[in-house]
């Protein structure tokens, strides 16, 4: 489930990594209710509006929300919800069989295309899959 806020901004970068996931079958828009994008607004440190209307989503349907950004991650972490990023979501294909590659190649092509990872968090998901 994404938010239409995410899709826009995804949708707005085609080409760029998950540019194209909005419009995958298998995605589902949906928005999130005006009390709870009002709840996440209220609260510190301010985010995007994308990552507004995840957290405010998540709230909505009490689900695992998935943020990268540091601030949205401390945003959320104050509500309750339970919060991965891209690499615990990696991390879960790879365990239930839903990865066509293995993780240090998976890793290795987000690094490729923009996203950092510090050294220390690299070893950690890579030590945890051996």
């Amino acid at each position: 489930m994404v938010p239409e806020a995410v899709a826009s901004e995804l949708l707005a970068r085609p080409r760029s990594p998950g540019g194209e996931i909005p419009n995958q079958p298998w995605v589902e828009r949906l928005e999130p209710t005006a009390r709870s994008l009002r709840h996440v607004r209220a609260q510190p440190p301010p985010v995007d509006p994308g990552e507004t209307a995840a957290i405010a989503l998540a709230l909505d349907l009490s689900a695992l929300v998935v943020l990268d950004d540091r601030r949205a991650r401390r945003r959320a972490s104050g509500t309750g919800l339970r919060i991965t990023g891209t690499l615990g979501i990696l991390v879960i294909m790879h365990r239930s069989g839903l990865a066509t590659q293995n993780l240090p190649s998976d890793v290795e092509l987000l690094e490729r295309t923009g996203m950092r990872i510090s050294p220390a968090l690299r070893q950690d998901i890579l030590d945890r899959q051996m």
